[in-house]
């Protein structure tokens, strides 16, 4: 009897730890990504993951963006530690909310935009570096604070946001982008 019960209170932890079936190796995890379109949406991803391949995908959904990625990369992608967005030509209002919303970026997210260079900046500009250099200009006031809660509850409330851009050459400069 005594027995049983060591047993039983040693499982205990392993049954409620939350493990699930799924590996960490088997997940994709989202670092970046490029977002443009209205009708028919863009999105450039770049992973964490040394062994995940950069993806681009285009639906009319994001749902479907992200089945197709997923598919691709023969991994699930999980998109809560995001911390990059860099925004083309698309409905800023609509895409960022989606963004927090459904596919639970990280409240710390970054947003910047690239207009028609957002997919080229994804795929040639090493990702952390490009957030390390977006946080340190945020410190030095050199541009305004731009994390996805800051940019989306000034689009809800003033129809307009002052984000970061980035051109083709890597220099930030603020412009003021409307809902």
């Amino acid at each position: 009897m005594r027995k049983t019960k060591l047993i039983l209170i040693s499982l205990i932890p392993a049954i409620l730890c939350g493990c699930t079936h799924q590996e960490v190796q088997e997940k994709a995890y989202l670092r970046s990504m490029s977002v443009s379109g209205n009708d028919l949406k863009t999105v450039s991803m770049n992973f964490y993951n040394k062994d995940s391949e950069p993806t681009k995908a285009q639906n009319k959904s994001f749902d479907g963006i992200l089945e197709n990625s997923e598919v691709k990369s023969g991994k699930s992608i999980f998109t809560g530690h995001t911390e990059l967005i860099v925004l083309g030509e698309c409905d800023y209002t609509e895409t960022l909310r989606f963004m927090l919303e459904e596919w639970k970026v990280s409240p710390s997210c970054i947003v910047i935009y690239g207009g028609d260079n957002s997919e080229n900046i994804i795929s040639d500009t090493d990702s952390g570096k490009l957030a390390d250099s977006i946080r340190t200009a945020v410190k030095q006031n050199k541009i305004p604070e731009n994390d996805i809660i800051t940019v989306l509850s000034s689009l809800l409330k003033n129809h307009q946001s002052e984000i970061p851009e980035i051109d083709s050459e890597g220099n930030l400069r603020s412009i003021v982008i409307n809902a």
